[in-house]
C-alpha cells in the first residue's frame, strides 16, 4: 500500500495498454537513498526490438490528481541509459490526457516507433477524518411548582 496522504492510499493499482489488453500490476519500491518506501509505482519492464523501456508512476509530480508516467530507456547494443533530453518535451515525462472521444483519460507513451496507449485502474482507501471535536450538548429546565 502507498499512502498519499492523511485521508488517501493506494490499496492496489494496474497500469492497462488500450490496444493489447496487456496489464502491468504495479510493484512498490524501497528509495536507494532513504530506505523509505518510493513515492513511485514501478511496472515491469517492456522490450522492443533495440530498447528496454522501464515505466514508473510519479507520485511526486501529480497533475489534476494523476501521478506522471516516467520513463528510463536502456539501448540494448549498448546496455546504457539514454540520456533524458534537456529543456525540452521528452519521452521521460508523460501526462495524463482526456481522449475526448471515448472521454477516457489515457496515458500517450511513444519513443521511437513504439507507442502505446495506457490508463490505469486504482483500488483506494479514503479516510474522512474530523476537523473539530464533536460537542455534545444538554440543557436543563428547572420547573419549581410553587410559581
Amino acid at each position: 500500500m502507498m499512502k498519499l496522504d492523511e485521508s488517501t492510499e493506494i490499496v492496489s493499482l494496474k497500469m492497462i495498454d488500450i490496444d493489447t489488453h496487456k496489464e502491468y500490476e504495479a510493484k512498490m519500491k524501497l528509495n536507494n537513498r532513504t530506505g523509505e518506501p518510493s513515492r513511485c509505482h514501478f511496472f515491469e519492464d517492456i522490450e522492443t526490438h533495440n530498447h528496454i523501456i522501464r515505466l514508473r508512476l510519479d507520485w511526486s509530480d501529480v497533475l489534476n490528481g494523476e501521478p506522471t508516467l516516467d520513463a528510463n530507456i536502456l539501448d540494448k547494443g549498448t546496455d546504457k541509459w539514454i540520456p533524458i533530453p534537456k529543456n525540452e518535451p521528452s519521452w521521460h515525462n508523460t501526462r495524463k490526457v482526456l481522449n475526448s472521444e471515448t472521454d477516457e483519460t489515457l496515458y500517450l507513451f511513444e519513443f521511437e516507433g513504439y507507442k502505446a496507449r495506457l490508463t490505469t485502474v486504482k483500488n483506494v482507501n479514503k479516510y474522512l477524518h474530523d476537523t473539530e471535536p464533536i460537542k455534545d450538548e444538554l440543557g436543563i429546565k428547572i420547573i419549581r411548582g410553587d410559581s
